[in-house]
Parts: structure tokens; sequence; C-alpha cells
């Protein structure tokens, strides 16, 4: 940081041009002055580390990783806030999860926003190795609320796009030993404010496979079609294969604190365990219900096939040809 010069009178303040480097970035500021009540800057920012900007202020934050953020901003009060401002990505990558850290492998972020006395108009885009995101929208400027009249209570509507190309990596989240593979999108639509957001829409997926080798459990050809409403979550079809039958449900789950559910399945010849010493194919059909944190099933189900072989100990057993002397 080299010396910068500042003019001060009794109702302003100008701060010449200067530029600041550090973390292996740079800052450069063209333009700020303030005077009476009134903000002008303008500048821009390269290749600043966004985690360990992240850690100064939260050194426990779930973040680990390279990526590297460049952007701009013009921003002046007259006396409305009026402006703009943008970032991107410059380089490199971010690692999320604390127990297994996995690489999102951004290629690319952009955001930006336009500022007008009534209104932030935003648009924001991402492609990572296994999944794409682009959201645009507007927040709504509060009434006698300058000169930042944005806050909680700001209205906001947006729409937003999501499509995950593999499921796969989410499992690091699961603590079982689970192989997951599949496809998901979502079509969203926001509404209510910034403090409390409503959001709509619709999510599929498709291809959906949970294998848990060690318990016996390969589901395949999993589809799922849900709607999100401002009260729940209506699942209109979900399917999975176990082995040559198929596991169907429906039904919907309460957003409002999501202690109430209500889901009705049926299968079909649904191989539920195949394990050489576990195996059950199951038939039947009813209802599973959340109430009050309470689950509750009623229905009828019948065991086409089982198979349980139990081990008389769980102890290990020395072979016939060893001899214990002494």
């Amino acid at each position: 940081l080299r010396p910068v010069d500042v003019k001060l009178t009794r109702a302003s303040v100008q701060v010449q041009p200067f530029e600041v480097r550090a973390l292996g970035g740079a800052l450069a500021v063209d333009a700020l002055d303030y005077g009476h009540g009134r903000l002008s800057t303008r500048g821009n920012f390269q290749a600043f580390p966004l985690v360990r900007l992240i850690e100064l202020v939260d050194r426990n934050a779930p973040l680990r990783g390279t990526l590297r953020l460049s952007g701009r901003w013009n921003l002046a009060t007259t006396p409305q806030l009026r402006g703009n401002l943008s970032v991107a990505r410059e380089s490199g990558d971010l690692l999320v999860g604390a127990a297994k850290p996995f690489d999102l492998g951004i290629r690319s972020f952009a955001a930006s926003a336009d500022i007008d006395p009534g209104k932030v108009e935003f648009r924001a885009s991402a492609e990572l190795a296994l999944a794409r995101a682009a959201a645009s929208g507007r927040i709504g400027a509060l009434e006698n609320a300058e000169p930042i009249p944005y806050a909680a209570a700001s209205p906001l509507e947006f729409t937003a796009s999501i499509d995950v190309a593999r499921l796969a990596p989410f499992a690091t989240f699961i603590d079982t030993a689970m192989i997951l593979r599949g496809q998901a999108s979502a079509r969203l639509q926001g509404g209510g404010t910034l403090g409390e957001p409503k959001i709509t829409g619709r999510v599929n997926a498709a291809n959906v496979g949970v294998l848990l080798p060690a318990e016996g459990v390969n589901l395949t050809d999993g589809t799922l079609s849900a709607v999100l409403t401002p009260q729940d979550i209506r699942i209109e079809q979900l399917s999975i294969r176990g082995g040559e039958g198929v596991l169907t449900a429906h039904g919907t789950l309460s957003r409002a604190g999501y202690d109430r559910a209500s889901l009705d399945w049926r299968a079909e010849r649904f191989t539920a365990l195949a394990r050489p010493d576990r195996r059950l194919i199951v038939s039947g059909q009813g209802n599973a219900s959340l109430q009050e944190k309470r689950l509750s099933m009623t229905g009828r189900a019948r065991v086409i096939e089982g198979e349980f072989a139990l081990a008389e100990s769980s102890l290990a057993v020395l072979s016939s040809d060893v001899v214990v002397v002494g």
C-alpha cells in the first residue's frame, strides 16, 4: 500500500485513486468521494482468495480450496443508491464437507447486479464438474429507507434452474458406506421477502441407484417427480426397482417444520435385500405417516421369498487344522 492522497473540506472527503496488493490479489479504488451526505465509489479487484477472506471472519468455516475471484463495482448514493457490481471466478476450486471433503470442480462462476432507486436486478450462473445452475431476479426497494433501501423486508422474486449430472459425490455426506447414482434437476421460482423467501417449483430425478453392498441393498432405475408448493412438498411419483420388482410411492411432506408427512406405497415382488445370507422379496401396499414426531405405518405386506442365515457365534472360529499348544 502506497501513500494515499486525501482531500478534506468541511463538507466533503475526496480520496485519490489507490491500489492495495494482499493475499496474492489486488484491489484498485478508482474513485471514493463523499460530500453533502452522498457517496460515490468505483473500482475493481483481481484474484482475491475467497477462502482466505472467509477465514478472516470465521476460521471454522467448512470450506477449503484455491478459488480466486475478480470483480468490479460502480456505486453512488444520489441520494438513492444506484450503480452496478459484478464478481466472477478467476481461477481455482473449492472443497466442501468437513469429514469427507470433495472438489466442486468449479469451471465458471459469475454474478452481477444492477441497482436502481426502486430495485436491484441480479443474475448468477455457475458450471461445476457435476452440475450447473443459473438464477435471475429482482429485489424491491423499501419506501422511505434511503440511502440504502434494502433489508429483510424487501420484496423478492426470482427464477432458478439446477441440473445435477451425477449424484454420486453427495454420498460423501452420508455416514453409511453407500454408492449413489443418477441425475437430478430443479426448476424453481421464488417470492416473499429477503428475510422470508418463498420457494416453489418442480424437482425431478432419473436413473437413481442406491447401493449398500454390506447390507445387500441394490436399488436401481429410480425416478422422482415432486412439486414444491408454499405449504408442502408433493411427491407425485416415486419409483425404484429392486431385483425384478418395483416399489412406488406418492404423498406429501409439510414444509412448516417438516414434522408432518403422509406417503402411500406399493411394492410388487420388490427385492429389499439380496445378500447370499440375507434375502427378502416382498409385495404389499400401505401408508407411512409422520405426525407430531411420531411415525406410524399401516397396510399389508407379504413375503414372497425370504432367507436369513444367522451365525451361531459372532466370534472368530479357528480352522480345524489349527493346533493350540499349551
